[in-house]
């Protein structure tokens, strides 16, 4: 399940966070731009303790370590963290690389199209 805090069908699913865990207790949610709910953290420690199985949120975007790490719960102990890599050259379609020296070399902006 993806949850974009941008969009305000998504945060309301969150608004009872303890029934949508439950709903969703065997699937993976993913939670972006949760920068924006910092307030979720403390509920995301006692969901996670409340149910130990690894792998259940995934957290991306903007929510920096320091944002985490600030936040007034602690999430030590039931986080880890992941950064993307871009494309390796011997990962690209052979005559590709410029592409890749101007766009950067994550999918997304590679594999944009240019306008």
């Amino acid at each position: 399940m993806y949850l974009d805090f941008q969009r305000e069908e998504d945060r309301r699913k969150l608004d009872q966070p303890d029934l949508y865990s439950e709903e969703h207790r065997d699937s993976l949610v993913c939670l972006d731009e949760v920068q924006l709910r910092p307030t979720l953290f403390p509920v995301l420690r006692s969901l996670i303790d409340d149910y130990r199985k690894p792998g259940r949120f995934m957290i991306l975007s903007s929510a920096s370590r320091d944002l985490i790490q600030s936040s007034s719960e602690s999430l030590t102990g039931r986080i880890s963290y992941h950064e993307p890599a871009p494309f390796m050259l011997t990962e690209l379609p052979k005559g590709s690389t410029n592409s890749l020296w101007i766009r950067d070399g994550f999918p997304d902006s590679f594999y944009r199209v240019q306008v």
